[in-house]
């Protein structure tokens, strides 16, 4: 049988074989099965990939131009090469990584309901051209905020930023775990709510 040689030299500490991590992307990619995540929502390979992918950008373990050459050089019949691929198919191009898995899973929910035009970490300015701070997701007129504990640990200043938001015609949507994962029919009806709701304050502003 033809044996597909490693598209990265593994590295041998205590007698374990340890892959670097693109590597080690395409190999979960081909070991992985569906699952469902905590909120028994149906997670495919290429959404457990996703989340995997997304946590290594974020915490600069690996590019997406790295991702994307060693994906290209691949050999065809390499298992799990074809779950990366999908992973990097369905993401736009250009787009900053996200920075939680909530934001992350936030995303796939969107994107599963058909809402594509989805920014990411988006750096806001006020009318004067000063900084407010880079928010997580936004959609038209409606900023997502994923409202976790490991990045939005400061209760003030979120509540500062999103009034600074409001007053230049945002509306500021708290995406929390329990609502986006458990409450996911709720979380989308009141967000098209939301974004009708901005559409419409945003034709009045002008």
């Amino acid at each position: 049988m033809h044996r597909v040689p490693p598209l990265e030299h593994a590295a041998v500490e205590d007698g374990l074989r340890i892959t670097g991590i693109n590597q080690t992307l395409i190999e979960v990619g081909a070991s992985l099965s569906a699952t469902t995540s905590p909120g028994g929502h149906v997670l495919t390979p290429a959404d457990q990939v996703e989340l995997a992918l997304e946590t290594a950008l974020h915490k600069k373990r690996t590019t997406i131009e790295c991702v994307t050459r060693l994906v290209q050089e691949c050999a065809p019949q390499r298992e799990g090469a074809s779950v990366l691929r999908a992973v990097l198919a369905r993401r736009p191009v250009g787009v900053a990584a996200t920075e939680s898995w909530l934001e992350t899973r936030t995303v796939q929910v969107l994107r599963n309901a058909g809402i594509a035009n989805v920014e990411r970490q988006v750096w806001m300015f006020d009318r004067h051209g000063v900084v407010i701070g880079r928010i997580d997701l936004r959609i038209g007129w409606v900023i997502i905020e994923c409202d976790g504990r490991e990045f939005h640990g400061d209760f003030e200043a979120d509540r500062a930023r999103w009034a600074a938001l409001h007053a230049i015609g945002y509306l500021v949507f708290p995406a929390t775990f329990r609502l986006v994962e458990l409450r996911t029919t709720e979380f989308l009806r009141s967000l098209r709510d939301l974004s009708a709701k901005a559409a419409e304050s945003a034709v009045l502003l002008g």
